[in-house]
Formats: structure tokens, C-alpha cells, sequence
């Protein structure tokens, strides 16, 4: 990406702040208008008020600098303050477009993408560009407008003192030249040894259970710790380079000073020059030093913040499909049919799906079996529109899937999956999530229906229990009660189970069946599993084989389902 591109879609987070951003820039431009005065102010002082005895002048020339300092001091706090309001909504803006992002890429992008990676983007990256656009604006421009006027200063009071000063400028550029490549290619360093780190972390903290299982602590802290010495060492050496940076120039401030301090004493003692010149050229030179101290410290961030800048609009700029705004609402009432569909993960290894064709009417019950890997849970994710099938359609109340807004489809559709997911919070925010303004009357009754009050009842804070992070706090059995709660909870036009069994009882997933097709009679029922005695409940029961999908008949009922009973939970 070129610098150019890489400036306008940053600029772009700006747009309809263009007041505001102009009046930060034209405060950092004042902010060095306050400083000219000063040299003038001592060399008068030194030259007149001084020698003159005239103490009182003296008295108001030091309050007169005195003033200037705390104008310019106001200035900067005063752009500061602007500049933080128009780059936190800049900033906030990018990450809101970022996670819009996360949810518009491919189910089958994120599955095969570094994560951590996604989430140091969205993390460490834009704040990193909150710090660089602070230091720009607040920092480096007007230090670099002030470090001009007071050479134009240092100009107007000497021509020969400050040719002598230029001599120091070459190295200074030179050093800052070499540095600036070498900051460079320690950040690409540090950046990937962050992110390794970041996607340790996030492993200890996930697969925990993994880790232990196998007993592998040892292993995974030995390889932990091998990442964080490295980022150790990655990080000391940014830390080295800034410090090294600031001191080579403190360094060569120094000794253009001492040289100042010489060549301007013989001119005053032969006379050349007088000592109040010599003194509004220290101060003046005390306050460039100053300027370039905080211009060389905010070089550092700048740089980092063009890389991340450039990390950012790399996820930005990935190809997503058109928003959900762009395709009309679906009113779905249940109807589900697939024509010849053919479907997999990898054209290399060829298609989990084989020419499926499937027809669901609204209301109706039907049962999906089949061996493990036979395609099911695959068959789930093209419903939730989760993939696009390599050939053939899917339609939803007849309308092919491709012409109406997703979203308005899941809306209508309850799915429990396979691994029952919970987010931190309460069990009350679980089952309600997806679904705000759910009254506590709504969530009773599909706890009731999912056989979740039954949980509820032996636990002390009911609703308001903590399921932990992850459900951690729950056995899997009282997760998959709460996703089923949240997909009843809706009262959808779909509801699909995948695997029921996973967690429950053959019993329970049959009594649950009937509880729904009687409280739900206009749900659309899509159980798939690989146990066939869960076909009891449901009206048809289809097979899927090697890809594809055929009539199958369960066995007969060998007890009526009134007398089959919901074992509790232990």
C-alpha cells in the first residue's frame, strides 16, 4: 500500500470533522507564535534592562516570558483536548467498521485465518493509531513549526552563530535517517512476535482443558515462555532504539550548544557581538532543543502507527459480500427446500454434499439421520447461510437464497448446535440474547419447554446465575438447555437441532420433540442426528448417505411418549 493510499483511507475516518480537525491544526500552527517573543525578551533584558540596573524591566520582561510560556502551554492543552475528541470518534469509528467487518467476511476466510492476528488489528493496532495521530498532531507538527520559527529566530540574532549550529544538522539527519529504517524493521519484528504471543495466550486460555488432558503443561508453559522471551527481546530492542535515538541527539544538541557557547564568547569579548544576543541565542536554541527533543520522541510512534495503519485497512479492504441492507426482507414462515445441491470445503478433496435435494413445509417435523461425517452438520451450515453451495439452490419459502437479506432469514430461525454456545453474563442473558425486551413471562415458558427450569430450580440465583466464561460454570447438559431456551425463546418459523444427543438423553430429546410440536405447531422441525430412535417424534425421517438423501422409516414406538420421561439432571 502506498503512503498516499494509506493517508486517504485514514483521512477518510475524518470525514465530517473537518472543522474540528482544522481547528486543531490551526491551534498547533499558533502554538509557536508565543515562543517568538521570548529571544527578544532576554536579549533586551540582557542588553538594556540589565546593564541599565532597571530591575523593574527586568521584573517584567521575566513575567512577560513568564506569560508566553503559559499561552503557549494553553494552546497545546487546548489542541490536545480538540485533537482527542476528533481522533477517539476516528478511531471508534475504524474499530465499529472492523467488527462489521469480522461479521461480513467468510465463514471459510475465518476458519483458515490467524485470529489473533484479526484481533491485535482491532486491538493493539487502532490504538496504536490513536497514540501516532495524537503525537502528529499534538506533537510533531507543532514542534516542527516551532523548531522553524526559532530558526528563523536564530537567523535574525546570528547568521554566523547559526551556521555554526548547522554544522551538527547532517549528522542529526543522517542519524535519524538510519534509525527510522531500523525502527522499521524492528516493528515488522516486534509486531509478529506480538502477535504469536497474543495467539499463546488466547491458546492457554481456550484449550486449557486440552493442555491438561494430556498432560502437556509442561510442554505449553516451556513453549510460552519461549514466545515471551522472545517478544522480550523484540520489545527491549524498540525500547533501545527510542532511547538510543533521543540520546544521540541530546548528544549532538549538546555539542552544538558547547560550540555555541565558545564561538559566541570570543565574538562577545571581541566585541562582534553582545552579550544579550549571546543569551537570546541560548534560550533560543534551549527552547529548538526542546522542540526537536519532542519532535525525535514522537518520531518512533509515527512510524509504528503508519504500519498498523497499513495492518488495518489490509482487513478493511478484504472482499466481503454486499451488506445485508442491499437485498430485500424475508417474512419466512418455514418453508425450506434444496435442489441438487452440492457442497464442500475443499474442491481438492471433492464435495461433502452430493446432489442433495430436500423439502420441508411449514409445520412440518423431519428427521435427518446418519453416520458421523455423513454431511449433516454441513447441510445446517448452508440453511444459517454459513456457505453457498458449488452448484445447485437453496430456497427459503421459495425465494433462492442469494436475493433476500440473510439476516432477516436467521432472525426467523432457532438453531441449536452441535456445541451449545454461551457468552459471559447470567443465564437470563443468555437465553435472551438474540432476542431484547424478552419479558420474564417469554423466558419462563421456553425454559419450561427446554427443561431448563429444572436446573433453574436447584440453582441459588436462578436467572441470575453466572454461567462463567464459556459456560465453564455449567455441565453440558445445562448449556445445551440454555441454547435450546434462546432458539424456543424466539418462537421461530425454523428450528433446527443438530445432535440433541450430544448432551441429552435419547428420553429427553423425545419428550422434547413432542413438547415442541405441541406448543410450536407452526415451527418447521429439522432434528439432525445420527441416533435413529430420536425419529420417534417427527412426522418423516430422511437419510443422508455419502452425500445424499433418501426415505428412511424409524421403528415402531414400542411405548407411547406420554410415558416417556425426562431423567434429572445430576
Amino acid at each position: 500500500m502506498t503512503p498516499r493510499a494509506a493517508l486517504r483511507g485514514y483521512l477518510s475516518f475524518y470525514a465530517g470533522a473537518h472543522l474540528a480537525f482544522g481547528l486543531a491544526l490551526t491551534l498547533a500552527i499558533a502554538q509557536p507564535l508565543a515562543l517568538i517573543p521570548i529571544p527578544w525578551l532576554a536579549k533586551r533584558a540582557f542588553d538594556e534592562f540589565i546593564p541599565a540596573g532597571n530591575f523593574t524591566a527586568v521584573v517584567l520582561a521575566g513575567a512577560a516570558i513568564l506569560a508566553l510560556q503559559l499561552t503557549h502551554a494553553g494552546l497545546a492543552l487546548w489542541a490536545r483536548r480538540v485533537t482527542l475528541d476528533v481522533s477517539k470518534r476516528a478511531i471508534a469509528r475504524m474499530r465499529e467498521d472492523l467488527v462489521v467487518k469480522f461479521y461480513a467476511l467468510p465463514r471459510t476466510f475465518l476458519a483458515d485465518t490467524d485470529r489473533a492476528a484479526l484481533h491485535t488489528r482491532a486491538v493493539e493496532d487502532t490504538e496504536r493509531l490513536d497514540v501516532t495521530t495524537n503525537a502528529l498532531v499534538t506533537q510533531f507538527l507543532p514542534s516542527a513549526l516551532v523548531g522553524v520559527a526559532l530558526g528563523i529566530v536564530l537567523l535574525s540574532l546570528s547568521p554566523r552563530l547559526l551556521a555554526v549550529t548547522l554544522v551538527f544538522a547532517p549528522p542529526v539527519l543522517l542519524t535519524s535517517r538510519l534509525l527510522g529504517v531500523r525502527v522499521r524493521r524492528e516493528l515488522v519484528a516486534y509486531r509478529a512476535s506480538f502477535e504469536a504471543f497474543s495467539r499463546g495466550i488466547l491458546f492457554v486460555l481456550w484449550k486449557r482443558d486440552l493442555t491438561q488432558a494430556q498432560a502437556a503443561e509442561e510442554e505449553e508453559i516451556a513453549r510460552q515462555g519461549a514466545q515471551i522471551h522472545h517478544l522480550r527481546t523484540t520489545s527491549g530492542h524498540m525500547a533501545w532504539l527510542a532511547t538510543a535515538y533521543a540520546l544521540l541527539h541530546g548528544a549532538v544538541f549538546a555539542a552544538a550548544g558547547v560550540t555555541v557557547f565558545v564561538v559566541g564568547g570570543r565574538d562577545v569579548i571581541r566585541g562582534a557581538m553582545t552579550p544579550g544576543t549571546l543569551a537570546s541565542f541560548f534560550v533560543t536554541l534551549g527552547l529548538l532543543r526542546t522542540q526537536m527533543g519532542v519532535l525525535s520522541g514522537s518520531l518512533p510512534q509515527i512510524v509504528g502507527g503508519r504500519a498498523s495503519l497499513e495492518a488495518v485497512l489490509d482487513v478493511l479492504s478484504l472482499p466481503s459480500p454486499p451488506p445485508a441492507g442491499a437485498r430485500r426482507h424475508l417474512e419466512f414462515r418455514g418453508g425450506l427446500r434444496l435442489e441438487h445441491v452440492v457442497y464442500g470445503y475443499d474442491r481438492e478433496t471433492g464435495p461433502v454434499l452430493r446432489g442433495v435435494d430436500l423439502a420441508l413445509e411449514p409445520g412440518e417435523a423431519v428427521a435427518l439421520v446418519g453416520e458421523n461425517g455423513a454431511g449433516k452438520s454441513t447441510l445446517l451450515n448452508l440453511v444459517l447461510g454459513f456457505g453457498e453451495p458449488w452448484s445447485g439452490r437453496l430456497l427459503a419459502d421459495g425465494v433462492p437464497y442469494g436475493t433476500f437479506d440473510l439476516v432477516s432469514l436467521r432472525r426467523r430461525i432457532g438453531a441449536v448446535l452441535q456445541d451449545p454456545l454461551v457468552v459471559r453474563g447470567t443465564i437470563a442473558e443468555n437465553v435472551a440474547y438474540g432476542t431484547p425486551g424478552a419479558t420474564r413471562a417469554e423466558l419462563d415458558e421456553a425454559a419450561r419447554l427446554a427443561f431448563l427450569d429444572i436446573i433453574l430450580a436447584r440453582l441459588p440465583r436462578g436467572w441470575d446465575e453466572s454461567v462463567g466464561e464459556d459456560g465453564g460454570t455449567l455441565s453440558g447438559g445445562a448449556r445445551q438447555r440454555v441454547a435450546l431456551a434462546r432458539a424456543i425463546l424466539r418462537r421461530p418459523s425454523l428450528l433446527l437441532l443438530d445432535e440433541p444427543t450430544a448432551h441429552l438423553d435419547i428420553e429427553a430429546v423425545c419428550s422434547l420433540i413432542g413438547r415442541l410440536r405441541t406448543a410450536l405447531p407452526e415451527t418447521t422441525l429439522l432434528v439432525v442426528t445420527h441416533d435413529r430412535d430420536v425419529a420417534r417424534g417427527c412426522s418423516r425421517t430422511l437419510r443422508l448417505v455419502e452425500g445424499r438423501i433418501g426415505e428412511w422409516a424409524p421403528p415402531v414406538l414400542e411405548r407411547p411418549e406420554s410415558a416417556i420421561l425426562v431423567r434429572p439432571e445430576t
